[in-house]
């Protein structure tokens, strides 16, 4: 392959790995939202906002508790599915990187390579 084909390959691979950094960082908000979401409704369940307090005053104690039971349900199933696939995310932002540097190790190797051709070159015309 030409250096031109190995910076190209360099090029795509760089911004592939780019993109999985990106989808990463989207996965890992989406994580801390969720466990935002959980912290907050551990902290309604403790303290109670102007809403509980009148559906407990209502007599709804265990309708709340049941919807703070299964919204935590709810909301720990999406942590779980987000964590797996922040996982994954970060399982192929590795792989991209590997492809990235071993991309950018060849392309350096064919600089090197065609500097010394040139070198060689000019010596021999030198000498002649």
């Amino acid at each position: 392959m030409r250096r031109a084909d190995w910076r190209d390959i360099n090029a795509l691979f760089e911004l592939a790995r780019q993109a999985r950094e990106t989808r990463l960082a989207e996965w890992r908000r989406r994580e801390a939202e969720i466990e935002d979401g959980l912290a907050r409704i551990s902290a309604a369940g403790a303290e109670g906002t102007t809403e509980d307090e009148v559906m407990r005053r209502a007599g709804a104690d265990l309708r709340w508790q049941a919807w703070c039971d299964a919204r935590r349900t709810a909301l720990l199933g999406q942590l779980a599915q987000v964590r797996y696939r922040r996982a994954a995310a970060e399982e192929d932002l590795r792989k991209a990187a590997r492809r990235t540097i071993a991309t950018a190790a060849v392309l350096r190797t064919e600089e090197k390579a065609a500097a010394r051709l040139r070198d060689s070159r000019a010596e021999r015309e030198g000498r002649d």
